[in-house]
């Protein structure tokens, strides 16, 4: 947590605590973000955050993906309209300034423990090289 790694020879996954904790001290969720990506090679990086805030500077720092969750899709309809006030990207895949965020709806739930319209979700991410070996 709070650290990079590489795990093979051009690829960097680097973490961070849950944004929705750190942040409630002024700075500190972006100060976090900053530290853990700096230092490293100039290398594919995935990038895991609980929560999907902060995506345009995680992006700015060249972090190729990002996955994310938390939100679960708003859970119970009609808090989704709720939540979204709160978070910009519910679920899905989004393109935000040449970095692909992924936010998975997860399969638990927060609260009361049911779904309503927001199905629960496993996602199988494959990652590619964009060049080919040959």
């Amino acid at each position: 947590m709070n650290e990079w790694a590489m795990i093979s020879d051009g690829l960097i996954i680097a973490g961070i605590e849950d944004l929705t904790s750190s942040m409630r001290i002024a700075g500190k969720g972006e100060l976090d973000i900053k530290r853990v990506l700096s230092g490293r090679p100039d290398f594919s990086t995935v990038f895991l955050s609980h929560s999907p805030l902060k995506t345009d500077i995680i992006a700015s720092l060249g972090t190729d993906l990002m996955i994310s969750g938390h939100t679960h899709n708003g859970q119970i309809w009609p808090f989704k309209y709720v939540i979204r006030r709160r978070y910009k990207f519910l679920s899905g895949r989004y393109d935000i300034n040449g970095m692909i965020l992924i936010v998975n709806r997860g399969t638990g739930t927060w609260g009361p423990r049911m779904r309503l319209w927001a199905r629960g979700e496993i996602s199988l991410i494959t990652i590619c090289s964009s060049v080919e070996e040959k």
